[in-house]
């Protein structure tokens, strides 16, 4: 069978990918604090990209360390919750700390013997978001 040729040269196969965009979490280190943006019905703690606190875009690189920003995962916990770089997750009776690790989210889960990282993209309906590390240390010494 031949194939037809397309000189406009253009992709005629379909395609179904829908990007997530990727959001954020900004954590005030003064303040202790997550930022927050009002919006008609809520107060949301999560900015898309290119939606970041114009007072963190426009600082000096010395400034912005008074700030950490927690990129997303894409990816959801059992309960529909979204995971954030940083969130404390448990999982099986244990804690973990979601980072990323060799390209891949991961959860790392730190016993007294020993350290462990999950992958955390088949595991993420099964884990369930506690707190972030950042606002909440505790929980982590707490398991």
């Amino acid at each position: 069978m031949a194939m037809k040729n397309n000189p406009s040269n253009e992709n005629t196969l379909p395609i179904n990918f829908h990007p997530m965009p990727k959001r954020f979490m900004v954590w005030d280190k003064v303040g202790r604090r997550f930022l927050c943006r009002r919006t008609p019905n809520s107060i949301e703690y999560v900015y898309p990209i290119f939606e970041l606190p114009l007072e963190i875009d426009c600082l000096d690189d010395d400034e912005k360390t008074q700030y950490v920003i927690c990129q997303s995962t894409n990816l959801f916990d059992k309960d529909g919750k979204e995971i954030f770089e940083g969130h404390l997750v448990r999982w099986n009776g244990d804690v973990g700390i979601v980072q990323q690790r060799n390209g891949k989210w991961t959860f790392h889960i730190v016993t007294p013997a020993f350290a462990v990282y999950h992958e955390l993209g088949p595991t993420s309906d099964m884990v369930k978001v506690l707190d972030h590390i950042l606002s909440n240390p505790e929980l982590l010494e707490e398991k």
